[in-house]
C-alpha cells in the first residue's frame, strides 16, 4: 500500500507528463512497494529512486513493518530538489 500526496498525480498531469512517462513513475512506485528492503535516506529520512528511461526522481518513506509507502514527490532531476522538498515536509 502505498500513499502520495493528493496533488502528486493530477500535478504530474498538468505539467504534460504523458501517458507512458506516468507508467514508469507507477511502475517505479509498484517496485518500490514489493521489495523487501530498505532504502537509505538522501534527503530528511526520506529515500529516492531513479524512474528508469526518464530523469525523474520518486522521493519517499517506506515503512517495511507496516508495509506502507509514503510518496512525497516526483521531481525531475533538473529541478531544485531541496527546496520543493523542504516546502512539503
Amino acid at each position: 500500500m502505498y500513499y502520495h500526496p493528493p496533488d502528486l498525480i493530477s500535478g504530474l498531469l498538468r505539467s504534460g507528463t504523458n501517458v507512458s512517462r506516468m507508467a514508469w513513475v507507477i511502475g517505479t512506485i509498484d517496485t518500490i512497494a514489493g521489495e523487501q528492503i530498505g532504502y537509505a535516506a538522501v534527503y530528511m529520512s526520506l529515500s529516492r529512486v531513479f524512474v528508469k528511461k526518464f530523469p525523474y526522481l520518486v522521493y519517499f518513506k517506506k515503512d517495511i513493518r507496516r508495509n506502507n509507502i509514503v510518496i512525497y514527490a516526483v521531481l525531475h532531476k533538473k529541478q531544485d530538489q531541496g527546496a520543493i522538498l523542504s516546502q512539503r515536509i
